[in-house]
């Protein structure tokens, strides 16, 4: 079975659903949701310190965003990023700046050696902290859709 019939399975996956995914896992989300306009129950997606790359939502309405972006974010496009907020969806987007959080830590995790981690600021908050935020943000934004788990 592919990942888009449990999708639309729903018995498997209920009656609604958001999609999302931090950096390149956020562009595969986009690609889901663009690729397959049709998903039964999809309410929104969420991009943590990602965007969607080259799409245009502006009238997708029945579409709601949650862009999480770390102030010392050294890897993300800010270019890129910027046209891709502008293609968004009209009145359904939101987008939250996390002061002093880096692109790193939204994969909850410290520094590591690679191409992208070098690129890195360094963090003006704790991972705990940007942790703490982000799902914080994020739990609210799925309860607005009534997506959240109970907790």
């Amino acid at each position: 079975m592919e990942a888009i019939d449990i999708l639309n399975d729903e018995e498997k996956i209920g009656a609604g659903f958001v999609l999302g995914g931090h950096s390149l896992g956020g562009a595969v989300a986009s690609n889901i949701v663009e690729s397959q306009k049709q998903i039964r129950g999809l309410k929104g997606i969420v991009f943590w310190a990602s965007y969607a790359y080259k799409k245009n939502w502006r009238n997708r309405g029945d579409l709601k965003v949650l862009s999480l972006l770390g102030t010392n974010d050294g890897v993300i496009n800010s270019k890129s990023l910027e046209e891709s907020l502008e293609c968004m969806p009209l009145g359904t987007t939101t987008v939250v700046h996390i002061k002093g959080g880096n692109h790193t830590q939204f994969g909850c995790s410290h520094r590591v050696d690679g191409p992208f981690s070098m690129k890195d600021k360094d963090p003006q908050i704790s991972l705990e902290e940007q942790e703490d935020r982000v799902v914080q943000e994020t739990v609210s934004f799925l309860r607005e859709i009534d997506t959240a788990p109970d907790m």
